[in-house]
């Protein structure tokens, strides 16, 4: 609700510079002696500061939270209050939370895509496989982390109600509090959680497009979109790649790991990668590859010496002309 409120602002920044003149001009006054009334005192002061005691008032603390009044809420309905309510419940727990496996019919392959498009917007890595009829996202857990667990678990927590406006799904995690017994939390459609976010569909990092336009712009006969499909590997796993790059009629895949995403980049590199179409590129966040473990598989795995490369916090065409390159001429 506070988030939904909206506060006055002060007029200026400089307000700590006036109250330090104010409180020097009110010292002063009050050692001229003893005044006749509270009212001429706080009148003196005012009139020093070429204002009235009720004006001042109201002006001389408008920078802190406290004394900014509310000058409108945007509404909400009780229904979609406790929605959010309810879904902040599970949000919780998913902070605390050492793995997380989601379930969803393999009929809807659609609904699989959108999941993919939110988990790759919140940095999100997952396996994917088969599960009887349906198919099996398993994603680490922020306390299956070595680091930034914190924002991590934000990043999951925030995941969660993309969830909420599907028609099938379950979400089953492993849920660890220090100093108590563990737990297994399990959600799924008949629970009374409903949605109140929009869903946003197709929608797309502006750091994305932006790599795409950058493609098209300094790499001629080359193509690049945000992945919207599943590619299955050599050992039968399926990854959602985060971009798809077109040349002519040849598609390459590209896959990013963050800083969160050892175990999945290790499982990537323990697939059976190989030049056979579909080929995927492979880049990993400087901030992952200086762990000197990470460091070491990636200087020692051949395929990544080939289709991989290391990027911060986006990659660059710089980074990706190399490899591409060498592509388009091994196709000639």
């Amino acid at each position: 609700m506070w988030d939904r409120c909206r506060f006055q602002e002060p007029a200026t920044d400089d307000l700590m510079v006036e109250r330090e003149q104010l409180f020097d001009n009110a010292n002063a006054l009050l050692a001229r002696g003893d005044w006749p009334s509270l009212d001429a005192y706080r009148a003196a002061v005012a009139s020093a500061q070429n204002s009235d005691p009720e004006t001042l008032d109201a002006r001389i603390y408008s920078d802190l939270d406290m004394y900014q009044p509310l000058m409108e809420v945007r509404p909400v309905d009780g229904q979609k209050l406790i929605s959010r309510y309810n879904a902040s419940l599970v949000q919780s727990l998913l902070l605390h939370a050492e793995s997380v496996v989601i379930k969803v019919p393999a009929k809807e392959i659609t609904v699989l895509r959108n999941l993919f498009r939110h988990l790759k917007f919140h940095q999100l890595m997952v396996d994917v496989a088969h599960d009887g009829d349906g198919y099996r996202l398993t994603l680490d857990g922020p306390l299956s982390l070595f680091q930034q667990t914190k924002r991590y678990g934000m990043n999951l927590a925030r995941f969660f109600p993309v969830l909420l406006h599907e028609k099938h799904w379950q979400l089953t995690a492993e849920i660890r509090y220090r100093g108590k017994a563990p737990g297994t939390l399990v959600v799924d459609q008949t629970h009374p959680l409903k949605p109140y976010t929009k869903a946003s569909g197709g929608y797309i990092p502006p750091e994305f497009e932006l790599l795409c336009q950058a493609v098209a712009d300094q790499l001629p006969g080359w193509r690049a979109q945000a992945g919207e499909q599943a590619v299955q590997l050599p050992n039968g796993d399926y990854v959602f790649p985060d971009f798809v790059l077109h040349h002519g009629d040849q598609t390459l895949y590209l896959e990013l790991f963050h800083r969160w995403h050892r175990g999945a980049l290790r499982n990537r590199l323990e697939a059976g990668l190989n030049p056979a179409t579909p080929l995927l590129l492979l880049g990993v966040d400087t901030a992952l590859s200086r762990d000197k473990t990470v460091a070491a598989m990636l200087s020692s795995h051949d395929y990544f010496q080939e289709y991989g490369f290391t990027f911060r916090d986006i990659p660059t065409v710089t980074k990706l002309k190399r490899i591409l390159k060498r592509w388009a001429a091994r196709d000639r």
